[in-house]
This record gives C-alpha cells, structure tokens and sequence, in this order.
C-alpha cells in the first residue's frame, strides 16, 4: 500500500498509477478520487460536477440524469433549454414550442 507516489505518478486507492482513471478526477496533490456514480467523468465528487454522464442518462448542467426537465429538450445525450416563453418544446427557437406557460396560448409552435 503506498502513501506517497513519485513524481510523475497519480495516487488513487493507495496504489500508484501512471494516470487517474476515466471515472475519477484528479487533485492538485495528484491524488484520484472517484466520480459520483452518476457521472462517468468528472471534474470533482459531487454530482453537479460531471464531464459526461454513464450510458442511459442524459447530460444537463453539469450533472446526469435519467430524463430530461420538461423545459428543455433532448439533443443527442444532452438536455437542452428550450427558450424563454415555451414550458415545451422540441428545439431551442421561440417557434419550436410544443406548450406555453400558464395563460399564454400556442400558435404555429410559438407562444
């Protein structure tokens, strides 16, 4: 079990490695910590700090989920915003929306 690691080496479950792995971030002291398990990577431990998410899930500020929020919309594996007056939508355009906010009314995709 080591403790330290040379120079060049990164120190990830006391062992010592040429690099971190994929599902881990790295310290300034060179250490490896695992990613939340949502993310497969990161750039910390918490869960609103993932790079990319593990298959299934979808990509939305800086974290992963199972779904995307209704106000946005899918674009590969990343949910997207959809624009300010949809609840809605199918892209990010004022006429893409699918629903409007209370109160407004839909017409030819724009709210």
């Amino acid at each position: 079990e080591c403790l330290t690691c040379s120079v060049d080496d990164k120190l990830y479950k006391h062992t010592c490695l040429n690099e971190c792995p994929s599902d881990t971030y790295e310290t300034p002291e060179s250490e490896c910590f695992d990613c939340d398990s949502t993310c497969a990577t990161c750039s910390g431990s918490s869960h609103s700090e993932c790079l990319t998410c593990v298959e299934g899930d979808f990509f939305y500020q800086s974290s992963c989920l199972a779904a995307c929020p209704s106000n946005t919309f899918v674009d590969g594996v990343t949910c997207v915003d959809c624009h300010s007056t949809c609840a809605t939508c199918s892209g990010s355009n004022n006429d893409e929306c699918l629903t409007c906010s209370v109160g407004d009314k839909l017409y030819k995709h724009t709210c």
